[in-house]
């Protein structure tokens, strides 16, 4: 019995993703009791399971697409009290889905971690229509059929740590793709430090030149990156803080300068991993945490937009999204009783339709992952 199914609720929709490297077995599932639904999440290792995690609910008859999951991994290095370095592993269980709302449906985004295979207790619900600056088109949106909404797609990306999510857009009727990054902890251990330090300042109310020299020293403290680097992210730090701060002090805002000033920091950090060098990346940033997590650091996710287009003419079947591993290129599938029918994109929008016929020595379910790996080659 799976910890979490003991009552008379009705379950449904289970997913299940098995993680080779950590020989765990993660479950997923619908509950519905009386007008409340609800997803939960368990994990299953060494012959147990764990206590189950709600991930998100919903009231008064919500309607909610079976879950999607992808599975992130990496270590990181923090700091000990006697001078050394521990490692730290952390799994993020990514999750997707599609739920109604009285106020617009929506396509949620959970990531779930677990550090040293633990809970951490807390993680946000975005919306991934809202991380969707392209300005709304109800028109558009009208004609594209209600089982491509219900469809998001969620898989792995072009490394460990990365997966790529896609749903068509109930708000302008378009197929967008995101590449979400899981930024290397050392990133966000110093980013967290960076903040809570700022916080630590603001109740001091000082000028802001005191803040930035101050938070530069502390800076190149923490370091554990070659010292070029630390002192480069430094002075950007440092110049950061003197070009935004005093809008922030003027009004008393030291925690939104805290935040500012962090994410800037993980977000250069970032920029100077991937370039060599400093400078504005095309990217968004977002901190997974609600409180200081200065002793790891909040997870940062990094957000590219990869793909987005006017979404294809289907079909009222099922319907499947595939993408490729960088996310910039998508396949849309729907069944009928004998074919899977698809289109892709191309430079100019959509293909033609083209069709995979069933038959006993091709499944549907091969047909599937022929076509799940027809971008991935």
């Amino acid at each position: 019995m799976v910890p979490g199914t003991e009552g008379p609720d009705v379950e449904s929709s289970p997913f299940l993703l098995f993680e080779e490297n950590s020989d765990t077995l993660h479950l997923l599932w619908q509950t519905k009791v009386y007008s409340v639904s609800r997803i939960s999440l368990n994990s299953f290792k060494e012959g147990t399971f764990g206590s189950p995690i709600e991930v998100g609910s919903g009231t008064f008859n919500m309607v909610m697409s079976a879950p999607q999951a992808a599975i992130t991994r990496d270590e990181f290095f923090v700091p000990t009290a006697s001078g050394g370095t521990a490692t730290v592993h952390r799994t993020m269980v990514h999750l997707v889905w599609w739920e109604e709302a009285g106020s617009g449906n929506e396509v949620r985004y959970a990531p779930i971690t677990l550090l040293e295979g633990t809970y951490t207790g807390w993680h946000p619900v975005l919306s991934l229509n809202d991380l969707d600056k392209t300005p709304d088109d109800l028109a558009t949106a009208a004609e594209v059929l209600p089982q491509l909404y219900r469809a998001p797609r969620i898989q792995t990306g072009r490394n460990d740590h990365t997966v790529v999510v896609a749903f068509a857009n109930e708000r302008n009727g378009r197929l967008t793709s995101f590449e979400l990054a899981v930024l290397p902890g050392e990133i966000s251990y110093l980013a967290d430090k960076i903040r809570s330090h700022f916080i630590e300042l603001g109740r001091l109310r000082p000028p802001v030149q005191t803040i930035a020299d101050k938070i530069r020293s502390h800076f190149i403290e923490l370091g554990r990156l070659n010292p070029r680097v630390v002192r480069i992210l430094g002075d950007d730090i440092y110049a950061q803080t003197l070009a935004v701060g005093p809008a922030y002090v003027e009004r008393g805002d030291y925690q939104g300068l805290a935040d500012a000033v962090s994410n800037f920091a993980a977000q250069s950090a970032t920029t100077l991993l991937e370039n060599g060098r400093l400078g504005e990346a095309q990217t968004e940033v977002l901190r997974l945490g609600r409180r200081a997590d200065v002793d790891f650091g909040a997870p940062r996710l990094q957000v590219r937009k990869a793909l987005a287009q006017a979404a294809p003419r289907t079909a009222a079947a099922p319907t499947t999204i595939y993408t490729s591993a960088d996310g910039k290129a998508a396949l849309v599938a729907w069944d009928t009783v004998n074919q899977i029918l698809y289109r892709e994109t191309t430079a100019e929008g959509w293909s033609e339709v083209f069709s995979v016929t069933l038959s006993s020595d091709l499944t549907r379910e091969a047909a599937a992952e022929y076509l799940a790996q027809r971008l991935r080659r």
